[in-house]
């Protein structure tokens, strides 16, 4: 998780702070670091606070993204991406 460490000591945060202005529970973090997969709406508040983007789509071309997010998307889990699939497939899709 060097995106989320390096994010913490950025902004000047603990972990459990992090955690429970992302979550309202101080143990995210602390989960995560033991290789517990947090869901979509908590690692997507994780970022907000972090001033993170977390971002679920098409993918982006290499050069238009920072080193951070290319590391964060690395990071995450096949967890992560079986719920994000799981949501897309759940989600009713617009009819224009």
């Amino acid at each position: 998780m060097p995106v989320i460490e390096e994010a913490l000591r950025e902004r000047g945060i603990s972990a459990r702070k992090a955690s429970i202005e992302a979550t309202g529970k101080p143990d995210l973090i602390r989960e995560m670091r033991r290789g517990r997969a947090p869901s979509i709406d908590r690692l997507g508040e994780l970022c907000r606070v972090l001033g993170l983007e977390f971002y679920v789509g098409r993918p982006r071309e290499s050069q238009d993204r920072p080193q951070w997010m290319l590391a964060l998307r690395d990071e995450i889990s096949s967890e992560i991406r079986k719920e994000v699939k799981r949501f897309a497939l759940a989600t009713p899709r617009r009819r224009d």
